[in-house]
């Protein structure tokens, strides 16, 4: 989703003579406001000020109403308002509660110069270089070399990194001649059960965590072994529970807050130690469950995972995504289609893939600069007919297409239910050099293969180097746990 000036919105509030500037919050659902707890707070009070107002830039005043502020220490809050116009898609759309890594780029709009007579009316955009900042963290530091004269109407200034809210304003640290910020990351504070609720995301989350908790709760018969499979992943992911509700506290916190990672190394050291102890096959296969589950709901890629769905929903049959592993692409897929993960055996040593991605084949390359696309079309229907050994059936190409488009379609739309699984060949930049011509290239393979095979799903994979080696490590996760044989 791309970010808009739009939902930036003016807080204030209401005096006899007029208005008092507080600060800048932003839309991140409909009538939800994000903001810094101080800006609608009087320091050292419990309530929230009187007569919250807000608007965008240039609109009318409305009316504004805390519906959740943040805790132990945490500078955050969430504000109700009817403002109307357009608004973020989901909650979950713009928030990203990601690393921070040192000198990204990073940019808030808001109304920094807090003016006595009257609020300010026009937005002003600052910038600079984030310092790093990793998970658990509660306050993100950013450089702001160039600044104005005045920052206190930005506190509550959402944080954009990469077209997402990673953090929230909070201050401005003594001693910086004003260069710097605090602030604080969504990280902080996405997990919390009251912020969730407060964007409405109770019923989803209910929803997400009560799946992961049916497969480690099982059934009857195999209660005791699955929660000994709950106890030993809660120790891993250090959630703490009353003994008889182990399972829905693990699916609680792996629903709000775990990351993919954390959960991947926590079930391949459960599995590890399951294989050594010579388990029941009939345990393992519950990690196994648990993991393809799990991984398509992580709260890493909820963002991206919104984005292929109204994508796909919305007719189209291609997308971009900010990723470079084979592995995680079939993961974010899974999500997008609703699904567990499937992973296609691997070589040795390789990392899973997904059973249904298809790789732009090498050849394809050179075929790519073709005025038209037709020999990368030729090239692809091929490597797709041929594990169908459809390549044989069909002597002229027009029908060996016509077979491979109708066998995609049957998967993506026409398939019963456990059989449905889409088809995604993946364009990967990296492997094409990194060239300037990428999107050219890309622009093409789209024209090319979506008049020759529509029901083909395309994902542009524009990740470098910095999401592979980040990627690797789940993938590596992932990988220990399908090399370990069931027998």
């Amino acid at each position: 989703m791309t970010w808009s000036r739009t939902w930036v919105v003016h807080i204030v509030s209401r005096r006899e003579n007029g208005y008092k500037p507080l600060g800048t919050g932003t839309l991140v659902a409909p009538g939800r406001i994000l903001t810094a707890r101080h800006v609608v707070f009087a320091e050292g009070q419990s309530e929230p000020r009187p007569e919250l107002f807000i608007r965008r830039e240039g609109g009318a005043w409305s009316p504004a109403t805390v519906v959740w502020h943040g805790v132990d220490g945490l500078d955050v809050a969430l504000i109700e308002a009817d403002l109307g116009g357009t608004t973020p898609s989901h909650p979950l759309a713009l928030l990203s509660n990601r690393d921070i890594r040192p000198d990204e780029s990073w940019e808030a709009q808001g109304y920094p110069a807090v003016r006595k007579d009257t609020p300010s009316v026009q937005l002003e955009k600052v910038g600079g270089k984030t310092r790093s900042c990793s998970h658990g963290e509660q306050i993100l530091y950013l450089d702001a070399p160039t600044h104005p004269g005045v920052w206190g109407g930005l506190s509550g200034a959402a944080v954009v990194v990469g077209q997402q809210v990673v953090a929230v304003v909070r201050s401005e640290p003594h001693g910086w001649n004003g260069e710097r910020l605090s602030s604080t990351p969504v990280a902080a504070f996405l997990h919390d059960a009251g912020f969730r609720a407060a964007l409405g995301l109770r019923t989803e989350d209910e929803r997400l965590a009560g799946s992961v908790a049916r497969v480690l709760g099982g059934v009857a018969s195999a209660l005791e072994r699955r929660a000994q499979i709950a106890a030993a992943l809660a120790q891993k992911l250090k959630v703490m529970s009353a003994p008889d509700a182990v399972a829905k506290a693990v699916a609680d916190e792996i629903v709000r807050s775990c990351r993919a990672k954390d959960v991947a190394m926590a079930l391949n050291h459960v599995d590890a130690a399951l294989a050594k102890s010579n388990t029941d096959v009939e345990d393992r296969r519950v990690v196994r469950t648990l993991l393809w589950q799990i991984l398509p709901i992580a709260i890493d890629w909820r963002q991206l995972v919104l984005l292929g769905r109204s994508t796909f929903a919305g007719r189209q049959s291609s997308i971009e995504l900010p990723l470079r592993s084979e592995t995680v692409a079939e993961i974010v897929l899974a999500g997008i289609d609703d699904r567990c993960c499937r992973f296609a055996p691997s070589a040795a040593g390789g990392v899973p893939i997904g059973a249904a991605l298809v790789r732009l084949p090498a050849a394809a390359q050179a075929a790519l600069f073709d005025i038209d696309g037709t020999r990368l079309a030729q090239l692809v229907v091929h490597q797709l007919a041929a594990p169908a050994h459809l390549d044989v059936a069909y002597a002229r190409y027009a029908d060996l297409r016509a077979a491979v488009e109708g066998t995609l379609h049957y998967h993506a739309h026409e398939a019963p239910e456990d059989e449905l699984l889409p088809y995604y060949l993946l364009f990967v930049d990296a492997d094409l050099g990194g060239s300037t011509d990428d999107r050219d290239l890309w622009a093409l393979a789209r024209g090319a293969l979506g008049a020759e095979l529509p029901s083909l799903r395309l994902v542009r994979m524009t990740g470098g180097a910095l999401e592979l080696a980040h990627e690797t490590v789940l993938a590596k996760h992932i990988g220990a746990i399908c090399a370990r044989t069931l027998s």
